[in-house]
């Protein structure tokens, strides 16, 4: 009787730390983009805010480029070149178009993924991704791409609200 109310408190107080963090979290990211001073610094304080957000192994920054391509104009983890790693097509899985704002989720690349062979020449290989896109109003600016993300297959529904709003 006195163990139930107990165990349910401190989980409560646990989402709460955790809520806490992420917000803090949030808040520190959002001003660093804002003190951005230009686009340059600013691809390198996106992906650090998403890290610091959500951990992950490697952080990838794709943006347009001038062909329909979405090139890697930015990575945050692993080596830090971006030569190396080809441009994606809109129709590879961290590209691929989600249902409204939603990230996608990838569990499964292809062994022969052109991405996926030039992430793991570097020394990482696949585990599982998840996407974010980058919009302003409601034109796709960008993804966001979490290489290997340390909490698992999916976020929480909370903590995948909040990535949004940073994406966003």
């Amino acid at each position: 009787a006195h163990a139930g109310p107990a165990i349910s408190r401190l989980m409560l107080e646990r989402l709460s730390a955790r809520r806490a963090e992420l917000l803090g979290a949030l808040v520190r990211a959002t001003r660093r983009i804002a003190g951005a001073p230009d686009r340059e610094t600013l691809a390198g304080v996106i992906l650090s805010g998403a890290k610091d957000l959500f951990p992950s192994e490697a952080a990838f920054l794709l943006l347009p480029d001038p062909f329909g391509a979405w090139v890697v104009a930015r990575q945050d983890g692993l080596a830090e070149e971006t030569d190396g790693l080809p441009s994606l097509g809109p129709d590879h899985p961290f590209t691929r178009p989600c249902a409204g704002e939603r990230p996608n989720y990838i569990a499964l690349l292809p062994d022969d993924d052109p991405f996926r062979q030039a992430v793991w020449e570097n020394g990482s290989d696949f585990l599982r991704a998840v996407s974010f896109p980058l919009r302003r109003k409601e034109k796709l600016m960008g993804w966001i791409v979490l290489w290997n993300p340390s909490q698992g297959a999916a976020l929480p529904g909370n903590e995948e609200n909040l990535m949004q709003e940073y994406a966003t």
